[in-house]
């Protein structure tokens, strides 16, 4: 996956430092991202009537991951929230079962390359105090 590293870029002294919180910020973000779609999944698959509004919470979170993602050029991530996006949008309309195979796969895979992202990029911690 591309590191969220903004040392790889040239940008303008006056940014390094900002570019370094909003890496942190973003790091954070995904472990809280990936909390959430856990929370989800799990709540998915115990739904007895129709899950439309828990496959809309899915796609809406799986958007916004995808957003942000393609601001930080992190294509991996992107093209996975992505697909989420798009199989929790096909599930509600189709008014799939919480156990839907397409949606259950993109949130696994997301998941995964979440797990993967929340690695610090080289000299970057993502719990680590602004300087």
């Amino acid at each position: 996956m591309k590191s969220i590293d903004p040392s790889q870029k040239p940008v303008p002294s006056w940014m390094d430092g900002r570019m370094q919180d909003l890496c942190r910020t973003f790091h954070i973000r995904l472990r809280g991202d990936r909390s959430c779609l856990v929370a989800l999944g799990e709540a998915l698959a115990c739904i007895e009537g129709d899950p439309a509004s828990a496959f809309e919470e899915l796609r809406l979170r799986a958007h916004k991951l995808r957003g942000t993602a393609a601001i930080f050029e992190i294509a991996e991530l992107r093209d996975a929230a992505r697909a989420l996006e798009m199989a929790a949008a096909t599930a509600a309309m189709a008014h799939a079962r919480g156990t839907d195979v397409q949606v259950r796969a993109s949130l696994e895979a997301l998941l995964c390359v979440l797990a993967r992202a929340d690695e610090p990029a080289p000299g970057i911690s993502p719990l680590a105090s602004p300087t």
